[in-house]
């Protein structure tokens, strides 16, 4: 039950923009339930977003994927990590990953088309687009 309180907190958080806010809550979570995977995607995702702390996002994401591997939001925040962190080949098996299980979600064909074009290939960034 507190488990979903904080993570809805840290949600709201996040969505009016009170990143540290959000942090602190997530974290928090994480000490009560530290296999809370949907608290370790965000908090992760969050990161990348912002391009900090790349090292910690990555390893949020990594427990989260062994909590749920198959995760179609998961593989998205792992291979936009990768993204950032400049290893584009990874992240495209991992967001390639993430349509395979969640083709409904527009975001992670946004970060698709962003990664074939940092690649170097405008055709599949087009399409992916």
């Amino acid at each position: 039950m507190a488990g979903n309180i904080l993570f809805t907190l840290g949600e709201v958080q996040q969505r009016l923009a009170d990143f540290e806010g959000a942090v602190r809550t997530f974290q928090t979570l994480l000490t009560i339930q530290p296999t809370h995977s949907d608290a370790l995607n965000f908090l992760g995702y969050m990161y990348a977003e912002r391009g900090i702390r790349l090292d910690t996002a990555e390893a949020y994401l990594r427990r989260a994927l062994r909590c749920d591997s198959a995760n179609g939001a998961y593989l998205d925040s792992y291979g936009w990590v990768m993204y950032m962190k400049k290893d584009f080949r990874a992240a495209r098996e991992y967001v390639y990953r993430a349509i395979e299980a969640r083709e409904e979600d527009p975001v992670i064909f946004e970060h698709m088309a962003l990664i074939e074009e940092a690649l170097g290939d405008p055709e599949c960034a087009a399409v992916a687009a």
